[in-house]
């Protein structure tokens, strides 16, 4: 029987497939037998109710489809958690056999292999979804033809859709479906989700130590304010500072200076401080090592000589000192007060934040015996105000980028013996006696060495201008007496303190220096740089209790590793989901649906437009699809025409008929077939 090329394929099952006759050239052995028509291969008709043999096969799933699309699902959530995990851990980790880094390299590179895959996965997913969308719907009108093209073309990568849709007439009506839409949005957050990503990640270094952070450390002890200090051991700050204070070349590198900068001249009461520690020193991996910090400030005046306490000779325990200098020309006479007792330490035994200020009065008078050198007086007296700050910080380390941490205000801070300093490991709270009560503040120590017993101003008041002495001491600190020791520096002087004046005697050059009105500027720096080497002097009497830090000189390297801010880790966990989740859903929904076709190709519009024929799609020029109307009116759902007692179905776009049947079988081509009795 030859071949009718007009009859639609809802007729097929009256006739015999007589196409099938020529099939033998395009078979090989891993197909049916080559077709041969003979009368036990030609379809019976359709009535026939119990046929001796028909090629039929019933509708099947495909669950190996997911096996893909669940690699790709696995490879998009792998790479996305890795980079969140990484870019939220510390500066400081451990890189046990490379791991960071290998897990790095494989989230980046899985990132770049999902990135590329992700429109063709999605593309991939719902034209399979399509086939099933195309027979499952629940009335044979519920999609047109055109809609079912629109679906087989792969309209949702077509902007030109997207564009009808949009704004055209009708536009969803005719091209539209919601299969069509999820498939747009599903397209458009997937191919933008990567670029997007790449703009929330950057890079960091951080230090990683190839095994637990316990590899290895070291202890340092760290000195506090004595704890006591036994009697004949007082003097020993004082006579430290009086030496630092006359030492030239002060003004040099100081290893304990913290802050902005190391040059004792250059000191910032706001921005430097003291510390015990070498200012380069670094715990290493090992964070929350605190120890004491100290840090004056110093404003100076000049006041009238009323201002000077009255009853600071008289009062108990108040550092007063009374110096007259008969020797030179100016009769020179110098009244110091520190009105603070003497017998109580400003310190406060606390690991907290603690502020106090002292106050030193000099009252330099000059009665001149020479009119002639009544001109070139310049004697002020003046009043020094310090204010000390006192408390921990946190040592640089390289989860800290090697910074120092700021003045802690808090007390009773977590001092670690383990890695890091949470509640799920073992640590260790510390009220340390930082600052015990047992010296005086800085302040109160200058005034001591420099206006103090034995002190420069002291020893003067045997000076007699002749360039001899009777004064001897055996301290061991330079001092200056008279014109014997003229070569040695003078306290204070080389901090900065200078005057152009001078006097008959050292002692009057060195007062008209600190008290000459217009050099208050340089006189406020000198003190400054003494409040920072008599807290030094201070903390070198250490005798008394100790604070330890851990840490470690072992060298780490560094790595990279990913940065993300958490709104960025949200974002981009939005924007994965956003179609991760529609895609494993129509993934399922394909797979577990019983199906006539793998999906919506050309073969399968061939066989719908062979169901039509010549009366309605002709083989005609049809370069513009969206002016053939009858596309609107064609239905385009997959229909069962097969009468209620037929064993083998027969498939039809829309005719009447019913949903297709999940266990009966259908006409099938050769090769697609099962043999049923």
């Amino acid at each position: 029987m030859e071949a009718t090329n007009d009859i639609p394929l809802h007729s097929v099952s009256r006739e015999t497939l007589s196409y099938e006759a020529n099939s033998t050239s395009h078979s090989d052995d891993s197909e049916t037998p080559p077709y041969e028509a003979t009368n036990e291969d030609t379809l019976p008709p359709y009535q026939r109710t119990n046929p001796v043999r028909s090629r039929s096969a019933p509708l099947r799933r495909n669950i190996f489809f997911l096996l893909p699309i669940a690699a790709y699902t696995c490879m998009a959530a792998y790479s996305w958690v890795t980079l969140c995990i990484l870019s939220r851990t510390e500066d400081m980790v451990t890189n046990r056999h490379n791991s960071k880094v290998t897990q790095y390299r494989a989230a980046r590179v899985l990132q770049t292999i999902t990135g590329v895959a992700t429109v063709p996965t999605i593309s991939l997913v719902c034209a399979w979804a399509a086939a099933v969308y195309v027979q499952n719907q629940p009335n044979a009108h519920s999609l047109r033809l055109r809609q079912v093209i629109t679906l087989a073309d792969r309209g949702w990568m077509d902007p030109r859709i997207w564009f009808r849709l949009v704004f055209y007439p009708s536009g969803f009506k005719r091209y539209g479906s919601a299969l069509l839409v999820l498939a747009i949005l599903m397209h458009i957050i997937g191919a933008t989700t990567y670029p997007i990503l790449s703009l929330f990640l950057s890079h960091r270094l951080v230090y990683v130590g190839p095994y637990d952070i316990d590899f290895s450390y070291d202890i340092e002890e760290v000195g506090s304010i004595p704890l006591f200090l036994h009697e004949g051991f007082v003097p020993g700050p004082i006579f430290t500072l009086r030496n630092e204070l006359q030492t030239s070349g002060i003004n040099g590198f100081q290893s304990q200076l913290w802050g902005d900068n190391g040059v004792l001249s250059e000191i910032n009461s706001t921005t430097n401080w003291f510390a015990q520690l070498p200012s380069n020193f670094t715990t290493g991996p090992y964070p929350d090592q605190y120890i004491p910090r100290v840090n004056s400030s110093v404003s100076i005046r000049n006041m009238t000589a009323g201002e000077f306490p009255s009853n600071c000779s008289d009062t108990t325990d108040w550092f007063y000192s009374f110096y007259r200098y008969p020797g030179g020309r100016m009769n020179l006479t110098v009244e110091v007060c520190v009105p603070i007792n003497g017998t109580q330490s400003p310190w406060k035994n606390t690991d907290g934040r603690q502020d106090f200020s002292e106050v030193l009065y000099v009252n330099a008078t000059a009665h001149d015996t020479d009119t002639g050198y009544a001109s070139y007086i310049t004697v002020t007296p003046f009043v020094v105000i310090m204010n000390t700050t006192a408390g921990v910080f946190r040592l640089p380390d390289y989860m800290t980028n090697q910074t120092p941490g700021p003045l802690e205000a808090n007390s009773s801070l977590c001092l670690s013996y383990t890695y890091g300093c949470d509640g799920g490991k073992s640590r260790r709270q510390y009220n340390l006696d930082y600052f015990e009560p047992a010296l005086p503040g800085p302040l109160t120590l200058i005034a001591l060495a420099i206006f103090g017993p034995g002190s420069f101003a002291d020893t003067q008041q045997n000076a007699t201008g002749n360039g001899n002495s009777d004064y001897k001491i055996d301290t061991g600190w330079k001092q200056y007496f008279d014109g014997i020791s003229e070569g040695d520096p003078l306290p204070l002087i080389d901090l900065g303190v200078a005057s152009d004046t001078g006097g008959t005697i050292p002692i009057e050059t060195w007062i008209m220096s600190l008290t000459d009105s217009q050099n208050l500027a340089s006189t406020t720096s000198a003190f400054t740089q003494a409040s920072f080497l008599a807290i030094k002097a201070i903390f070198d009497a250490y005798f008394g209790g100790e604070i330890t830090v851990r840490y470690s000189s072992s060298a780490l390297e560094q790595i990279s590793l990913p940065s993300m801010s958490l709104g960025g880790l949200i974002a981009g966990s939005v924007l994965l989901v956003l179609y991760i989740i529609p895609l494993l859903c129509l993934a399922v929904y394909s797979a577990a649906s019983c199906r006539w076709t793998h999906t919506l190709d050309a073969f399968t519009m061939l066989r719908m437009g062979a169901a039509f024929g010549q009366e309605h799609l002709p083989f005609l020029i049809g370069t513009s699809m969206r002016k053939i109307l009858a596309l609107d009116d064609l239905p385009g759902v997959v229909r069962d025409i097969s009468l209620p007692d037929d064993k083998i179905g027969q498939l039809a776009l829309g005719v009447g008929g019913a949903p297709l049947q999940l266990k009966k079988p259908y006409l099938a081509y050769p090769g697609n077939h099962y043999h049923v009795p």
